[in-house]
């Protein structure tokens, strides 16, 4: 009798429980990263590509494959910005194989202080020129609670360089979308689709084409984000200035899909 009580305490829990998650999550949830001083994070990051590359009539399939281990401490945010978090990463250990050889990487024990708002968005770093390496990882959320099917997008300038040494600025659009709040390995997370778009730009020495897709679980609870899977295509063509054809003669290509993958450590 007393065990049947007991198991029906559970179940009783267990059902208030899940009534009171949705119903915030029904209400929306706000998605923001959040920082402890003991709360820092290991992370796996996995990244496979297949690039096709072309050089005047010559040929070369490329495929490359990077591991890297990496922390994300907590850290403190100097000068002090309202809102704004501090993270300094670590890369412990980074495996490269290129075309089946080993090549030594020289990013290990790199060491990057990181200061993003609550939301996601990046508002500086002790070291822009190894930002690249981690900003494509973090998505800015909308700053008010977001449902289930709610979409938003995130526009972000960058820089090509044309032929003649002079630059021209893109803008990467990112559309993110709710798709759904599921329990994962006891964590409680939105899952992210994602689609990112370059506008197909061409010059007189240049063309090029991006995308990429994937999906990211936050947990909205702890404020980290737990995995990420993402592909991403690239076509870039660059141009012969000098040849004296009608269309534009190609001195070089390269087709590339990537594969990335992000986990955390348990």
């Amino acid at each position: 009798m007393k065990k049947n009580l007991f198991i029906s305490a559970v179940a009783l829990f267990l059902i208030f429980f899940g009534t009171a998650l949705y119903a915030q999550e029904d209400k929306g949830v706000l998605l923001e990263f959040k920082s402890a001083p003991a709360d820092g994070a290991g992370y796996t990051l996995a990244v496979d590509s297949d690039s096709f590359f072309t050089l005047y009539g010559l040929e070369k399939k490329i495929r490359q494959s990077v591991t890297t281990d990496f922390t994300m401490t907590p850290a403190e945010v100097v000068p002090p910005v309202k809102d704004a978090l501090g993270f300094a990463i670590e890369i412990n250990d980074e495996k490269v194989v290129s075309d089946g050889e080993k090549i030594d990487s020289p990013a290990r024990g790199t060491k990057l202080n990181l200061k993003i708002s609550k939301n996601g968005k990046i508002i500086g770093s002790s070291d822009p020129s190894k930002l690249q390496y981690f900003q494509d990882l973090i998505i800015s959320f909308p700053e008010k609670p977001v449902k289930k099917g709610e979409e938003w997008k995130v526009e972000t300038p960058f820089k090509i360089q044309n032929g003649d040494g002079s630059e021209k600025e893109l803008t990467a659009i990112l559309k993110c979308k709710v798709e759904d709040f599921k329990n994962i390995n006891g964590r409680n997370c939105a899952i992210i689709e994602t689609k990112l778009s370059v506008a197909d730009e061409k010059t007189g020495s240049a063309s090029l084409k991006a995308g990429a897709a994937g999906t990211m679980n936050f947990d909205y609870e702890a404020g980290k984000i737990i995995s990420i899977n993402n592909v991403i295509n690239m076509d870039v063509k660059v141009y012969n200035e000098k040849a004296q054809t009608k269309k534009p003669l190609e001195a070089s290509t390269l087709k590339s899909k990537i594969s990335v993958k992000l986990n955390l450590k348990k």
